[in-house]
């Protein structure tokens, strides 16, 4: 399972520029650098969650890890889109939602409010998740939860799409 998770809100092209790669490496090799050249020329454009990103989609899914939990577009928001990797693995996430998407989740973040991410964090079963399901964690991952809608709205406003990535 990859600790840490960003966000990215990223241009249609750069997408088509990381399907073009063939290996999930070379994807993997790509996306550091990538990552490397967004904190330095667009760092608005990243949302770090840290490893908050797995409580934050289980928090959304009903208390579920994998990508077919909870409802749309809310289990969409970190898990849910277009896998980009060849193989379906459980090291390294990168994942995108298009713009119809991106539009779709950030409404539906604009108006999620703090009770219901709180109630489906809790629905988390402790013996799946390798964290304390507590109000300390809880809290850790809502400081993470800004970057998430901030992101989105962003990406609305730029017509940027948005990728999620993880290893």
């Amino acid at each position: 399972m990859p600790d840490c998770g960003l966000l990215f809100a990223i241009t249609e092209s750069e997408i088509s520029k990381i399907k073009a790669i063939n290996s999930d490496i070379d994807k993997i090799d790509y996306m550091q650098e990538l990552e490397d050249k967004y904190y330095d020329e667009y760092p608005e454009r990243i949302a770090e969650l840290d490893t908050s990103w797995e409580a934050l989609h289980r928090a959304l899914c009903d208390g579920a890890l994998n990508r077919e939990s909870g409802t749309y577009p809310l289990n969409h928001v970190i898990l849910g889109g277009q896998n980009l990797l060849n193989d379906e693995n459980d090291d390294y996430y990168l994942i995108y939602k298009d713009l119809k998407h991106v539009l779709r989740i950030s409404k539906a973040l604009d108006s999620v409010s703090e009770k219901t991410i709180h109630k489906g964090f809790f629905k988390i079963d402790q013996n799946t998740y390798e964290y304390e399901v507590s109000e300390e964690e809880f809290e850790l991952m809502m400081d993470w939860y800004p970057g998430v809608v901030e992101i989105y709205n962003l990406a609305v406003k730029q017509n940027l799409f948005i990728l999620f990535v993880a290893y």
